[in-house]
């Protein structure tokens, strides 16, 4: 009897031991960071809180572990965690994005080093940043005076950032930044953000996608107001790529844009979590918890432990395509053909006047323009400042040494230069051709050096200039 007696006081000893292992390892206690994230091919959370170790929790062992590294970073540590946003690609391949584009680590062999041809762009704060492919993505974001709204991305063999051009009749959405965005295949997805000036602040509840194969933006339809009001739609942490989870205040979301569904859940406990997210599996959240006094641990939760039953499912948006009632749809009809009339009749009308009497480029206060827009909002970075090199220089001309001293920013080989200089001024005459009503060829005008007729001078067009 004491026998018996005495292993089943060992038995629970045991079970209670490993239930309080089991708890333990779910929980980083005393966090410095915030940068959690996920790496679906391993399944895994992982957490860079040490310039000298980070946390990996593989769903399937069901603990945190440590792994150590080397930081080779180019600015402390302390700014580091600040600055860079962690992403991974399909492969697993971890890495590191500066705020405002531009500078990109990878965590490789143990080593987290940085590995850009590039500089801090300062052009894309609060944008989107997210994996597609072999491509590092942001869209959207501020910086420079402007808001953006295209998708840049960061060429793996290239090691630079790029943009691809929308078509110029295509529909794209509104500039805007702190958007919520989700990736599924080969659509992107985003709805709210907030576009802002020192005078005015415009908050969206539209929702868009992006398809990388067509390269066309869709617009979908509005937030549905009985789901996520318009009233938090500037909140999104756009940090946070491809999530399912939203929460907000005593409420927890589970948002899939593709399917156009919103689940909520309601406790007061979800005042305390930061940025959950999904494992792959989507049966466990990895979340931020506050503890007050600023102090923060990283949960790993089951998911039924955390959201229990949902309030309630609504449609996320109201779609673009609702059917309208008969006489709506006849009257839209009749004033949609009536405006395609008066359209056509003034595009011929423009067309009929020679550009000369109104050139598309032109400056202002300081500031340059193609037609309405500052050049910002039309080209990249790069391109910008090559085609204000033209509009500032003697006779709008330049020599192709001229156009390299601003492409070698980083001590890069002549060929990577040459590449540079001639995918902006592909991307430059496109756009102006477009614009100016000119053939491509058109753009520039093209002479030899007078005194040395072996270096070639490229001249803007006059029609294009003000």
């Amino acid at each position: 009897m004491n026998s018996v007696l005495h292993n089943f006081l060992l038995f629970s000893f045991i079970s209670i031991s490993c239930a309080h292992v089991l708890s333990q390892n779910n929980t980083i206690e005393q966090t410095k960071s915030q940068r959690v994230f996920l790496n679906k091919k391993k399944n895994s959370f992982l957490l860079v809180d040490d310039s000298t170790f980070y946390y990996e929790f593989v769903v399937r062992e069901g603990k945190w572990k440590k792994h150590p590294y080397f930081f080779k970073g180019e600015c402390d540590f302390t700014e580091f965690q600040r600055e860079f946003i962690p992403v991974v690609s399909e492969k697993g391949e971890i890495y590191f994005v500066y705020r405002g584009v531009g500078e990109v680590y990878q965590l490789l062999n143990d080593t987290l080093r940085r590995i850009d041809r590039s500089f801090r762009h300062e052009n894309q704060f609060n944008g989107n940043i997210f994996t597609y492919k072999d491509r590092i993505c942001c869209f959207g974001g501020y910086g420079l005076f402007t808001t953006k709204n295209f998708i840049s991305y960061f060429n793996l063999n290239f090691k630079e950032w790029l943009v691809d051009d929308i078509p110029q009749k295509c529909k794209v959405p509104p500039a805007r930044f702190s958007s919520f965005s989700q990736l599924n295949g080969d659509n992107f997805y985003i709805f709210g953000g907030i576009w802002s000036t020192s005078q005015e602040v415009k908050t969206f509840s539209d929702v868009w996608r992006y398809s990388f194969k067509k390269n066309r933006w869709t617009r979908l339809g509005k937030l549905n107001q009985a789901g996520i009001k318009s009233k938090y739609c500037g909140w999104f942490n756009a940090e946070m790529s491809s999530n399912k989870l939203i929460r907000l205040e005593d409420y927890m979301y589970i948002v899939d844009i593709e399917k156009n569904s919103l689940t909520r859940y309601s406790s007061e406990e979800y005042k305390m979590l930061i940025y959950p997210f999904f494992d792959v599996s989507e049966q466990y959240i990895c979340a931020i918890l506050r503890k007050g006094e600023g102090r923060t641990s990283v949960v790993v939760y089951h998911r039924d432990d955390l959201l229990g039953k949902p309030d309630k499912s609504v449609p996320l948006y109201i779609s673009d395509s609702t059917n309208s009632s008969f006489p709506w749809f006849w009257l839209l009809l009749v004033s949609s053909s009536v405006l395609v009339f008066i359209a056509l009749a003034l595009i011929l009308k423009k067309r009929s006047q020679p550009i000369g009497n109104k050139p598309i480029l032109h400056e202002k206060n300081g500031n340059y323009f193609l037609c309405d827009r500052p050049l910002m909002v039309e080209f990249s970075a790069i391109d910008t400042q090559v085609l204000i090199q033209f509009l500032t220089a003697p006779g709008n001309a330049l020599e192709m040494s001229d156009i390299n001293r601003i492409l070698e920013y980083d001590n890069a080989s002549q060929d990577t230069i040459k590449k540079r200089r001639e995918l902006s001024l592909k991307n430059i005459r496109d756009k102006l051709s477009i614009r100016g009503n000119l053939s491509v060829e058109e753009v520039f005008i093209t002479s030899q050096h007078p005194q040395d007729r072996r270096i070639k001078i490229l001249r803007l067009n006059p029609k294009l200039i003000q």
